[in-house]
């Protein structure tokens, strides 16, 4: 006898027994509160709470029950992940695209689903999402964090998502610029830019620059096959981290902004474009700059309108980027295309034929390892200008400039609007 509990008014026993055909565990009870407990007079069997017959149906019961409470904690799961989308959705500031060249429909749609995504982005903790709630309700102009930390932070989560909707062709031909405003209905305005495809991977900016050869002047147009070699060329030697956002919108911009292609012959004999770059006070490279360029080299400009420059009496003080060989098939049509790009001191340069003149072949090896290395990162690094120093005895590799290097950010045209849905929020 197992007693298991016990009622202290009634004296009533409860003892497990068995059942002696069954065997299946029960419930009895024994009234000991008469004169003479050692009779049963009042033992009753219960019925034994498990029956074989009903062992199939508590297991379906307590399976149901199982998959029932599974399926509430999903739900609730469910629920709770809609509310933090619809918490970041309406905390994320609305947007206005403006489409500045005309770009292909399918970019704009692409522009759109990046923006759709990024609420929902891992990097937009909560801090983040708090500060932009607040430049949703004030406008960007009236938060405290610093305008183009946001537009970077904003650029990259957009270039990402873009990597993965566009193709590579398309992507290598088109910048978005995040702009944040004072605007409180939209306070984020992207700028989309995009290169006008002539053949193939050619490509010309709208703005339509133009070089003047012996045999006339040619629209400038860039080939941009070859696994983005002319632009990973560009990137080094003009940005000091290429795979950054804002370092690849400047990229884009040099292309697109481009109007001053200073002609000249290499030493083989066949035409190319020097390209010039403003010098940047602010960065490494400033230090040589100002010695070759001399005293009558000024800083202008303010890092709070955007940029700041070189500048004297005889114009803007600019870098030479390197040498664009042109593709002289093109003639007929009309374009100049620039080839591939070759930084000073590479074969076929002005650089390489004058400075290693009267150099054996280890010498010459030697000036082409260091050449090869004139990127603006490892300048930045290592802080060693001296081979610029040497090549510019020879050939200026920084001078002034009178005429316009850089055009504007948009063509004379009328800038095409969004289509409606831009100026949306992105979470309404």
């Amino acid at each position: 006898m197992d007693c298991s509990s016990r009622d202290a008014t009634s004296l009533i026993w409860q003892f497990k027994v068995g059942h002696e055909h069954t065997g299946v565990a029960g419930w009895g009870t024994i009234d000991i509160s008469s004169s003479n407990p050692s009779l049963f007079r009042r033992v009753s069997f219960l019925e034994p709470t498990l029956r074989r017959s009903n062992y199939k149906k508590i297991q379906k019961r307590q399976k149901k029950d199982r998959r029932h409470k599974l399926h509430e904690r999903k739900q609730l799961e469910r629920r709770a992940k809609a509310d933090d989308i619809q918490r970041r959705q309406n905390a994320f500031p609305k947007y206005t695209i403006k489409n500045i060249d005309e770009a292909p429909p399918r970019l704009i749609e692409a522009v759109h689903e990046a923006m759709q995504a990024i609420p929902l982005a891992p990097e937009l903790t909560d801090e983040k999402l708090n500060d932009l709630k607040v430049a949703k309700d004030r406008g960007f102009s009236q938060t405290d964090f610093g305008l183009f930390t946001w537009a970077s932070w904003l650029g990259e989560l957009i270039y990402r998502e873009l990597q993965s909707r566009l193709q590579p062709a398309l992507l290598r031909r088109c910048d978005v610029q995040c702009v944040p405003t004072g605007d409180r209905a939209a306070p984020i305005l992207l700028e989309v830019r995009h290169l006008e495809s002539v053949k193939g991977f050619v490509a010309c900016s709208p703005l339509r620059p133009t070089i003047d050869l012996p045999s006339g002047s040619y629209t400038v147009a860039f080939n941009l096959r070859d696994d983005d070699h002319f632009i990973r060329r560009l990137e080094e030697r003009t940005v000091a981290v290429p795979a950054a956002y804002a370092c690849k919108g400047q990229v884009f911009l040099s292309l697109y902004r481009w109007q001053f292609f200073d002609p000249i012959v290499l030493p083989n004999g066949q035409y190319a474009a020097r390209l010039w770059n403003w010098c940047d006070p602010q960065i490494a490279l400033a230090e040589v700059w100002r010695d070759l360029l001399g005293e009558q080299a000024r800083v202008t400009g303010s890092m709070v309108r955007g940029a700041q420059f070189f500048d004297s009496d005889s114009g803007r003080a600019y870098y030479l980027v390197g040498y664009c060989p042109i593709d002289e098939s093109e003639f007929r049509n009309g374009y100049a295309i620039l080839k591939t790009l070759l930084t000073p001191g590479m074969d076929n340069t002005p650089e390489c034929q004058i400075v290693e003149r009267g150099m054996d072949t280890r010498q010459r090896a030697e000036m082409k390892r260091r050449a090869a290395q004139q990127t603006m990162r490892e300048l930045t690094i290592s802080e060693d200008f001296s081979l610029i120093r040497q090549y510019h005895r020879s050939v200026p590799q920084v001078r002034f400039i009178s005429q316009v290097v850089f055009g504007p950010l948009a063509p004379e045209h009328t800038v095409k609007e969004n289509d409606g849905r831009a100026s949306g929020a992105s979470g309404d």
